[in-house]
């Protein structure tokens, strides 16, 4: 699957991102996830933010968490529904960090390796690592869950919002050059119905509680989760 050229145009996720803002809002199971995680003495960054919902939700309950996005729309949408926090939401496009960027302890991301093939993939995981100093999170696409797949596969024949890649672990993992023990993976996400996602019905932030069902014996839940939850720690 190639990116939609029209993804690399800001004017294309300005239109989008006007009327999916809000709706985005409601679904914070990705910012639960993040929680048990982390600490509160880390600074983190949020790349590819788009609806800054998770970046939110994490300062909303102590965290220090920054949030960037490419779209100057996205941003400032995201300003003004969130004005106690503009300070830390930005515009900068994650192919054009620098060094001069400031550094932070953890990076992450939702969906954003979905829009892009393995050589900008490669690309943006180079410039993630330069600017992280503890860890990256990297969530994706589960391609081991068929069902989740094949239900995108239908929606994209009406919305190329739903064009986005899936990844299997063993994929995911060689386009790095990776091996297994150099990440920590969590599969995620159960359609709101189970596990985990009843922890964040209940609006339950323990960390241990929530790492006990994201963290089964043997990813025996593989096949019924939504995401991988990629943890790559910065050696």
């Amino acid at each position: 699957m190639g990116v939609d050229k029209n993804l690399e145009d800001n004017s294309v996720w300005d239109a989008k991102w006007e009327y999916l803002f809000i709706s985005y809002q409601q679904d914070l199971r990705h910012a639960f996830y993040l929680n048990a995680l982390l600490n509160k003495e880390m600074s983190i960054l949020e790349m590819a933010a788009g609806s800054f919902r998770d970046m939110a939700f994490l300062n909303s309950i102590g965290y220090n968490c920054k949030g960037c996005d490419f779209s100057s729309n996205s941003v400032n949408l995201a300003k003004k529904h969130f004005p106690k926090i503009a300070d830390k939401i930005f515009e900068l496009n994650a192919f054009q960090f620098s060094n001069n960027i400031e550094r932070f302890d953890v990076t992450y991301h939702n969906g954003f390796w979905g829009l892009f093939e393995n050589d900008d993939i490669l690309r943006l995981f180079n410039k993630q690592k330069s600017i992280t100093k503890k860890f990256m999170i990297i969530t994706v696409h589960n391609g081991h869950n068929h069902n989740f797949k094949q239900y995108f596969l239908e929606k994209k024949k009406s919305d190329n919002l739903y064009a986005i890649r899936f990844f299997e672990i063993d994929e995911f993992i060689d386009i790095l050059g990776l091996t297994g023990n150099d990440v920590q993976i969590d599969p995620v996400g159960k359609g709101k119905l189970s596990h985990e996602d009843l922890l964040v019905k209940d609006k339950n932030t323990d960390q241990a509680e929530m790492l006990k069902y994201m963290r089964p014996n043997n990813l025996e839940l593989l096949e019924i989760s939504e995401r991988l939850l990629i943890r790559i720690p910065i050696n």
